[in-house]
């Protein structure tokens, strides 16, 4: 799918590429708890007038963010329509049937991943199985869509979206984060656990 974010208009390909090759390419950006935040800061802004110094100063690189994170939801999609989250060998490459929590908080490097439930830490691919089930990925890209627009003030509308909507896209927005850094993770991970056993 291609996304042209100041029309809103877009165009669906079938020949996307491999999943979880997009969210790899897209934890290759920056430290994850800076893209984690820098997201919120931008859907903040796109809720209300108030930004922070580095939208108002580089406003190109709000835009790259929303564009990269277009890209996840067109993973996410393709794992949603293909039915990947029920796909043995798609998931084995992440799930971790006896994951630990500490003090109750889903953890993973360090990083707490407080948006997703304890099924989804374990299996994270099911949190694209909710989010594509709940919003079909024309209202996602609406809804980025109006962020880009609220955010950099181009198209400034307060009551921009339905307010409930709103809400659930944001909290799918996290979980998502949340859920590609995780499988991003463990499958790093995993590789280097291959590698280290394998004789030079």
């Amino acid at each position: 799918m291609e996304f042209h974010h100041l029309s809103g208009r877009y165009l669906i390909k079938d020949d996307y590429q491999n999943p979880i090759e997009t969210i790899s390419n897209f934890m290759l950006n920056q430290p994850y708890l800076d893209t984690r935040n820098e997201m919120n800061e931008m859907l903040l802004a796109a809720s209300s007038k108030k930004k922070k110094k580095w939208i108002k100063e580089n406003p190109g690189n709000c835009l790259w963010n929303y564009q990269q994170f277009v890209s996840l939801l067109l993973a996410g999609n393709k794992i949603f329509r293909l039915k990947l989250y029920e796909d043995r060998s798609f998931n084995e490459q992440f799930v971790q049937n006896h994951a630990e929590q500490v003090k109750g908080e889903q953890i993973c490097n360090g990083v707490i991943l407080h948006h997703l439930t304890g099924k989804e830490f374990k299996n994270p691919s099911l949190v694209f199985k909710k989010a594509f089930s709940e919003i079909e990925l024309e209202e996602w890209l609406e809804f980025i869509h109006s962020c880009i627009m609220n955010t950099l003030s181009w198209e400034y509308k307060p009551e921009w979206f339905d307010i409930p909507h709103q809400v659930r896209c944001t909290l799918f927005t996290f979980k998502i984060l949340d859920a590609c850094f995780l499988i991003n993770y463990r499958i790093k991970k995993a590789k280097a656990a291959v590698e280290a056993i394998q004789p030079e």
